[in-house]
């Protein structure tokens, strides 16, 4: 299992991520719509690029700050609140927080690669920090009202 590049564990009820801490070959990791409260477990599989952990009672995405190849993160319908861990995500380009607590998207602001963002308008108070006079910042920016 440790030559592993690709794992989706959806609607399986999961609790603990620990199992998979040593799959150092993972690049793709889908766990949404399971019971995951906690994914320090992932910030040592530096090979990650896509990560999927929607509909989770997940708070924190620390383990975001250790994942350099990061470049797409869906964390919708979570307990998450701080985006701070994304702010040196450069190969960051899809960000999906629908259904979250975030309110600030400040963190954001100097991801260039970032052109997909997926956000609730009525939670997020500053999403026009990524808008310039002349157009956004992002090129496909979807607003959901709530």
């Amino acid at each position: 299992l440790v030559a592993l590049e690709y794992l989706e564990i959806h609607r399986n009820k999961v609790h603990s991520l620990t199992p998979i801490e040593a799959l150092e070959n993972l690049t793709m990791f889908i766990a949404s719509n399971n019971v995951i409260e906690d994914a320090t477990a992932l910030k040592n599989l530096h090979k990650l690029t896509f990560v999927n952990l929607s509909e989770n009672p997940l708070e924190s995405i620390e383990f975001a700050k250790e994942l350099p190849d990061l470049d797409r993160l869906q964390i919708s319908d979570t307990d998450v609140a701080d985006l701070t861990p994304l702010a040196n995500a450069k190969n960051l380009y899809y960000l999906d927080i629908r259904g979250t607590k975030v309110t600030s998207v400040q963190p954001l602001v100097g991801l260039t690669n970032l052109k997909y963002l997926l956000l609730n308008k009525e939670t997020v108070e500053d999403w026009t920090l990524l808008e310039k006079d002349d157009g956004p910042i992002i090129s496909e920016i979807t607003i959901l009202a709530e």
